[in-house]
């Protein structure tokens, strides 16, 4: 664990070669730029733990890939864009927080697909639109913030 130091620059791509990788925790730190595309190679991954950095860019759609993750935590970064379609191929997870970003467009209806989620914060963003019929599969749902 290298969360809560000084650490700055970007994630580098060969992040992606660390195929045994269960727990990613860099969060608190000064990592800027965006994630890069080949952090969907990390199949084994079980907690993406990036928040309260300068991450920037958009949410690679290579992040449907991470099918075991259980805990994504990118908020309080700079990421733009919409969210990725592909979100809703995480299976396994159960608490997503992208929360004070800068996320626009939709909630893509996959979202619903994420049928362990049990917690869902997406506030202070800049997302739009109709709240996606879908949701209403998320059976394990028990904190969804969305102001």
């Amino acid at each position: 664990w290298l969360y809560s130091n000084k650490l700055s620059g970007s994630l580098p791509s060969g992040i992606g070669q660390l195929k045994q990788l269960e727990i990613l925790q860099l969060h608190a730190n000064q990592i800027s730029g965006p994630l890069p595309s080949t952090i969907g190679n990390l199949s084994v991954l079980r907690d993406l733990l990036l928040q309260s950095n300068k991450l920037s860019g958009s949410l690679p759609s290579g992040i449907g890939q991470l099918r075991q993750l259980e805990r994504l935590y990118l908020h309080t970064n700079q990421i733009s864009g919409p969210l990725p379609s592909t979100i809703g191929n995480l299976s396994d997870l159960r608490d997503l927080r992208l929360y004070s970003n800068k996320l626009r467009g939709s909630i893509p209806s996959g979202i619903g697909q994420l049928k362990q989620l049990e917690i869902l914060y997406l506030h202070a963003n800049q997302l739009s639109g109709p709240l996606p019929s879908t949701i209403g599969n998320l059976s394990d749902l028990r904190d969804l913030r969305l102001y």
